[in-house]
């Protein structure tokens, strides 16, 4: 009688229909947040209810194929990738595949999140065999159980898209692939490739987005019905959307500072009533019971597609005045300022002005003379461009907030082929400059361009006065860092580092302009801003060749790529490549990490207090015969 009761018991269970469960209502019921999460414990769908349509659209009763998402961080978007993959495991089986920009993303995915959110969801675990069996199909990038699997890939292998047919696809981070992998093609492309023969399939594109013009994400967004998260406001309960407001804006995110500049508060102007809604409203604000919903800006395309910048980001997860506060730091660095409208704002970065007038930035010429270090001037570098028949070499001071001024411009016409040229660069290099308290400042580093004439007269030169001294070469690739790590460039037929022998430094030129150049666009100075100075006196051609670039937009094999190139055809350019070179001096020595408050101590001696002047240099800095400074 037992064995027949078991027998009926396994035939009804078979017979019943899953439940139909959305993927959000599936979470909420069965996916554990493993003890490595920031917030262990059952999932709550409450605690990001920007996330429930989204998840809607990807359960298999929604009638939805496509849908893309342009967001910030600290918003839970990956998490709701994994409910999805989870929630197929369970309730609807089949071919699954998650891409991330690169392999090892994918491995310390599968690593870091998939298989802990796999192992403490209970309803799911034992659907998958042990992974420390070593069995193909349970390793770090496939996943397989009855009936499906779950693939994890690098958009940055060709080889993750030659396998099976896939029904689900998550493109993770998309604005991080490259634009063509392995010469095959892009990797969009290939992974929807793999989708062609499913008719239920379901393709959802994720990203941070980046440049303007060359943002997959951005593209994705703009080709869809841009629905924005319209919540109320909790005093006149109109909706709206969250922007950033700042200064200007009558509404938005609002701040206040204290006289040293520290942010004191921040809360959200509403765009109705003008009320002041603070941040612990927001997550009243954002429940749908409350009328929270995506509303299309462009209804009724047939892509469904999501923007939502970091001012959703829960209670405890991300404040707005930290949102305030690295905005506030990223003023006048485009670097930080990309960064902050990429992953705060979700929106691609747009670059304003290219090219500087240069009879404006003539105009706000100071009258300071050359030679000479300005008081909040603290560190001095220089930058030495090497010409087929001159040196050409600015230096510039440095100080609090990365406010910098240009201290002097020497051009040595001599052949840097012949032993004079370095010896009257020895010269500049070794005098004092002097400071308006009356101390001689040295220069601390040098950097001089090794990419274009005369590569092993520098080397030769470099290789005895190191490390205050040093070569370097530009990097025209987007995105590098402004100093690099540097190579060995000598090396003995054994295939050694030669002891004593000289270094290259890449910088970053492309990230150097564009700072050097929003820098320059800075209308007026003010404490805390790192504007640029120059004394008057210089003449047009200098303020020509610092703004000889502009950045344009080419495409590669379909693909928009930004360069910086000359914007008059035969104008020079050595100016600007100058002053990328001594910033890149500056940032070798840690510009962005100097505690000012103890260099200045060290310079002047005794709490920063400024000494009575000291004996005057015999240096009169006097013109020698082919040099001019």
């Amino acid at each position: 009688m037992a064995t027949v009761e078991l027998y009926r018991t396994a035939l009804f269970s078979g017979l019943r229909p899953d439940p139909d469960l959305k993927v959000w209502q599936w979470a909420d019921e069965y996916r554990e947040m493993p003890q490595s999460y920031a917030e262990a414990g059952r999932y709550r769908t409450s605690r990001t209810p920007y996330l429930r349509e989204p998840m809607e659209n990807l359960s298999p009763s929604d009638p939805c194929q496509e849908m893309c998402s342009m967001k910030g961080t600290q918003l839970g978007w990956t998490e709701a990738g994994n409910n999805w993959f989870l929630f197929s495991v369970d309730l609807n089986p089949g071919p699954c595949m998650m891409v991330l920009p690169t392999v090892d993303l994918a491995k310390k995915h599968s690593k870091k999140k998939l298989m802990p959110s796999i192992r403490a969801s209970k309803k799911i675990a034992h659907k998958f065999k042990d992974n420390k069996s070593r069995d193909s199909g349970n390793t770090l990038f496939l996943k397989e159980y009855v009936g499906g699997s779950i693939a994890l890939a690098g958009s940055n292998s060709a080889a993750s898209f030659r396998s099976d047919t896939v029904r689900d696809l998550f493109l993770d981070d998309v604005d991080g692939y490259p634009p063509d992998v392995d010469g095959e093609g892009d990797p969009c492309d290939l992974a929807e490739n793999r989708t062609d023969a499913v008719s239920n399939r379901k393709i959802w594109k994720n990203s941070t987005p980046t440049v303007k013009g060359a943002s997959r994400i951005d593209t994705e967004f703009e080709d869809s019905d841009q629905r924005l998260y319209e919540v109320p406001c909790p005093h006149c309960q109109q909706k709206q959307a969250l922007e950033w407001g700042g200064k200007d804006a009558k509404f938005g995110i609002k701040f206040t500072r204290n006289d040293k500049g520290h942010v004191t508060d921040a809360w959200y102007q509403c765009l109705h009533c003008g009320g002041r809604i603070d941040e612990h409203w927001k997550t009243w604000m954002m429940a749908e019971e409350n009328g929270a919903e995506w509303v299309p800006q462009n209804p009724g395309h047939p892509k469904k597609g999501y923007r939502l910048p970091s001012y959703y980001s829960p209670l405890g997860w991300l404040s707005w005045k930290k949102i305030v506060k690295e905005f506030l730091a990223a003023i006048g660095n485009p670097i930080r300022m990309k960064r902050w409208v990429n992953t705060r704002d979700a929106r691609a970065y747009e670059t304003k002005g290219t090219q500087p007038e240069w009879k404006l930035i003539k105009n706000r010429a100071e009258p300071y003379e050359q030679f000479t270090v300005p008081p909040r001037g603290l560190l001095l570098t220089m930058g030495v461009d090497v010409q087929g028949d001159r040196l050409s070499c600015s230096v510039y001071a440095f100080g609090r907030h990365e406010e910098s001024w240009l201290v002097a411009r020497a051009i040595i016409f001599e052949d840097p082929a012949q032993a004079e040229a370095w010896k009257q660069l020895d010269s500049l290099i070794a005098r004092p400059f002097r400071h308006t308290s009356g101390v001689d400042l040295l220069i601390a580093s040098v950097g001089i361009d090794s990419g274009g004439h005369h590569t092993q007269e520098v080397y030769s030169y470099c290789r005895t006065r190191g490390p205050r001294v040093f070569a370097l070469k530009g990097q025209s690739q987007r995105g590098k860092p402004i100093i690099g790590r540097a190579t060995w460039q000598d090396i003995n037929y054994r295939g050694e580092h030669v002891k004593h022998g000289v270094q290259l430094w890449p910088v970053g030129s492309d990230t150097a302009k564009e700072q050097i150049y929003a820098r320059l666009q800075i209308e007026e100075h003010a404490e805390g801003k790192p504007y640029i100075h120059f004394p008057q006196g210089l003449p047009d051609d200098f303020y020509r060749e610092l703004t000889a670039e502009k950045l344009i937009t080419r495409y590669h094999k379909g693909f928009p790529v930004e360069e910086w190139v000359i914007a008059n055809p035969g104008q020079r350019n050595e100016a600007l490549d100058e002053c990328v070179y001594a910033l890149a001096a500056a940032h070798r020595v840690g510009l962005p990490v100097i505690n000012w408050d103890a260099w200045e101590n060290q310079m002047f001696g005794g709490g920063g207090q400024e000494p009575a002047p000291r004996k005057k240099s015999n240096n009169n800095a006097k013109s020698k015969r082919g040099s001019r400074w």
